[in-house]
This record gives C-alpha cells, sequence and structure tokens, in this order.
C-alpha cells in the first residue's frame, strides 16, 4: 500500500519561501507549488537538495501496521482488516472483534486508527475515572478523551481531565495509577511536596506505577506514536 506524497518543511531563501515540497514514501521530492514557480526555480531548487545546500528532514521510519489490537481493558482483541478506498473515501467501522478500515493512504490510517481508538476509549475509561473519583470521594466538571502528543493525561483549571485513548493500550494496574495522579491534582495543582504525599495516600504503589508506563511506553511500536 503506497502512500501519496506529504509536504515536508525546508528553508530556503527569500525568493522561493513559497515554494511547497513534497515526499513520497520511496524518498522522491516533486516541488507542486506554487502554479507561478518556474521550471528554472524548481530545478534550482532540487539541485540545491542533491548539493545538500537543503537540508530536508530524514524520511520517517517504516511503519508496520498492526493486524490485532488487545484492548486488556476490555479483556478483547480487535483484528484490523485494511482496504484501499475509492474517490477519496476514508472511513472505520468496529464491529465485535474487528475494525474495518479504509483509506486512500497510509497517511489516513494514523487517523483513522486513532479515531477508531477513542471511540473504543470512551465509554471504559470515563466509568473507571468516575469509579476511581467516587472512591476518593472527589469529582470533576468534564472527562475528555484524546490523543495528545507526550501526555497519557492531564487536568485542567477549569476541572475538565484529559485523558490520552494510548491508555487503553496498557494493563488496568497502569491506567488506574494515572488517573489517581490526576485525581491528586484536584487538591494540588502542582508537583509539591504536598502533591506527592496526596497522591502516595491514593496511591502507595504510584512509584512502580510509573516505572511500568515508561516501560510499556518505551516498548510500544511506531503505529501508536503516531496516532492522531
Amino acid at each position: 500500500m503506497a502512500t501519496k506524497g506529504h509536504e515536508i518543511d525546508f528553508k530556503v531563501d527569500r525568493r522561493l519561501r513559497s515554494a511547497r515540497l513534497y515526499r513520497g514514501s520511496d524518498g522522491s521530492i516533486e516541488v507542486r507549488s506554487p502554479s507561478s514557480l518556474s521550471k528554472r526555480s524548481k530545478t534550482t531548487i532540487i539541485s540545491q537538495i542533491e548539493s545538500g545546500k537543503i537540508s530536508l528532514p530524514p524520511l520517517p521510519l517504516a511503519v508496520k501496521y498492526p493486524e490485532k489490537i488487545d484492548i486488556p481493558l476490555l479483556s478483547e482483541t480487535y483484528r484490523v482488516t485494511y482496504h484501499i478506498a475509492k474517490q477519496n473515501q476514508a472511513r472505520f467501522t468496529i464491529d465485535n472483534f474487528e475494525i474495518r478500515i479504509m483509506g486512500e493512504s497510509l497517511l489516513d490510517i494514523d487517523q483513522i486508527l486513532g479515531s477508531a481508538l477513542k471511540k473504543l476509549a470512551r465509554e471504559p475509561l470515563s466509568k473507571l475515572l468516575d469509579t476511581l473519583l467516587k472512591t476518593s470521594g472527589r469529582e470533576v466538571h468534564k472527562i475528555r478523551i484524546g490523543l495528545p502528543n507526550g501526555r497519557w493525561a492531564s487536568r485542567s483549571s477549569s476541572g475538565t481531565i484529559s485523558l490520552s485513548a494510548r491508555l487503553m493500550l496498557l494493563d488496568k494496574s497502569l491506567i488506574e495509577g494515572v488517573m489517581l495522579h490526576e485525581i491528586a491534582h484536584i487538591s494540588h495543582m502542582n508537583h509539591s511536596k504536598s502533591f506527592y504525599r496526596h497522591l502516595e495516600e491514593l496511591d502507595p504503589i504510584y512509584l512502580e506505577r510509573r516505572r511500568a508506563i515508561k516501560l510499556a511506553e518505551t516498548n510500544f511500536p511506531p503505529w501508536v506514536r503516531n496516532l492522531k
């Protein structure tokens, strides 16, 4: 399944600042816009790339997409099937034990898989957090499920707790550890000594869980990090 070209950032002089470069999955470079850019300018850009005068970011690592996704919190394994879509369609459906994905390129699949995981995560993560909140005698204004980069969860000053759908790829005990961390932030919005004393009251094994979460994150395959 070949990827279509995608835009990449690069540095050029002011005359060429409006140019747009696209790179295919095979590493080929194409100057597609603007239409007013002369053939000579396009040739100049390609020559400067080949000579090293223009530096481009490295090619992204090849991503192997999963044939199945294990969801420990649901005790389920979802099979994933992929189809090349026609007429620029891109959609997904979740059946019992199967996610069917249609997209015109692998660039779409990052977003489609991400949407599927968010849909799977919404109800079970909300229920688990609600249970932990009631046990600790706390409440929140709103629960949000997304795919933030570099974060498992966060709590805003307005009282909203945001959870990453990637939590669904962790064991329940580790998910609880992340949630208890955010519940502790209801009383302490910083990471002061008081916060950690309170966190230890809520979660006596938080250090053990934190180490396990970092290890799990390190072992995630590239497709997990690419989810959008």
